[in-house]
């Protein structure tokens, strides 16, 4: 191994990676870090969501952010984002269910009323008269679509595969359980509208470009093959439309005034590099693994959203 500035990070497992590597998955950050808050489920003295709260606890100015582990991944640079200008943000999830409030994972009816925890969580987010921050991994969460041609796991078209266990969502309606587009379609602008009604405004982040690019992987084997930092990674801005193109589309076309649409193929494809979306930047890493981004990544749609801080 050649000598340089490169040193041991001995909090990975006491092996040589490149330090232009903080992390090698969301998990692992998870692990060294934790979140950003502590978990309640009595965040609003109900059953029917738990939160936590971070940023500036004292600020009058309210944040909610809603999503699934792509939310994890927003939420350590939208931390300091609030820090420096004084807002408090309130992160939430349903109790017992799955995302949208009519959507199942696998063919097994909800054990709760999701309908009622949903309309619990509006009220409390109409309290705070809070401007709303919506994640989510969307065309993975809506899988199958029919007629979409989507595959699961994701197949980069270079040659990654992501590593991902098989799983399916259905829209549960009058006992049946529904993959057809129509019933995925409405489900998704009916939630995204309901939210809407109750903010102040609503970021509606379009679906971050999915890589299976093992991101550790890459950078590791290029520095011990050079002694050198990998400079840049990306994909085909191809892969990304195609695959999204269902959710994407639906996004598209939603017209609610109260919606801001952050629409990542404009913060990630075609910026750097032609016909392709960023991954790594500069020796800069925009994920930290195979989807879900590091902070350089995430303040990129932050940037956006709020201006430069």
């Amino acid at each position: 191994m050649p000598l340089g500035p490169w040193v041991l990070h001995l909090k990975l497992e006491s092996k040589e990676y490149p330090t232009n590597i903080d992390f090698h998955s969301l998990g692992h950050r998870l692990e060294l870090e934790g979140q950003p808050c502590d978990w309640e489920e009595n965040i609003a003295n109900t059953s029917a969501f738990s939160g936590c709260v971070f940023g500036d606890p004292e600020a009058d100015r309210n944040i909610v952010l809603i999503g699934d582990s792509h939310s994890i991944a927003l939420s350590y640079e939208l931390d300091r984002y609030a820090k420096l200008t004084q807002a408090k943000v309130y992160w939430l999830k349903m109790a017992g269910c799955q995302y949208l409030p009519n959507v199942v994972g696998g063919r097994n009816p909800p054990r709760v009323d999701c309908q009622a925890n949903h309309d619990e969580l509006l009220d409390f987010v109409r309290s705070k008269h809070a401007e709303i921050v919506l994640t989510y991994r969307w065309t993975f969460r809506l899988y199958p679509v029919d007629g979409t041609g989507i595959v699961m796991p994701y197949e980069n078209s270079e040659g990654p595969i992501e590593r991902e266990p098989y799983r399916e969502t259905f829209v549960y309606e009058n006992g049946s359980f529904q993959t057809n587009s129509t019933s995925k379609a409405d489900s998704l602008t009916n939630y995204i509208n309901s939210l809407a009604a109750v903010s102040s405004s609503l970021n509606l982040i379009y679906p971050v470009p999915e890589t299976a690019i093992n991101i550790l992987y890459r950078n590791s084997r290029h520095w011990s093959e050079t002694g050198a930092f990998l400079e840049d990674l990306s994909m085909p801005t191809s892969d990304y439309d195609e695959r999204n193109s269902f959710v994407i589309e639906l996004f598209d076309d939603l017209e609610n005034s109260k919606v801001q649409k952050i629409r990542l193929r404009e913060l990630f494809c075609e910026v750097e590099f032609q016909e392709r979306c960023t991954v790594q930047y500069g020796q800069n890493p925009l994920y930290l693994d195979d989807d879900h981004l590091a902070d350089a990544g995430t303040k990129r749609i932050l940037t956006y959203i709020f201006g430069a801080y």
